[in-house]
């Protein structure tokens, strides 16, 4: 398996792990936003998740869209 300690995927910096949760794999990441996260590994290497959640809540906000 592939470390990816300090590897950065988007606004995401992988800071600890694998970690094994459903047969899946998951690294525990901290966004440039400060809020930490489990991504699972598949996702992050894709970039199908960019961040913690708050790229896309700016993005709603800078675009004046309501949820």
């Amino acid at each position: 398996m592939e470390n990816l300690i300090n590897k950065k995927f988007n606004f995401l910096t992988v800071i600890s792990g694998p970690i094994i949760k459903n047969k899946k794999t998951y690294w525990h990441c901290k966004c440039d936003c400060g809020q930490e996260k489990d991504v699972r590994a598949d996702l992050l290497k894709n970039g199908s998740t960019k961040s913690c959640g708050c790229y896309k809540k700016n993005i709603l906000i800078k675009n004046n869209i309501k949820r």
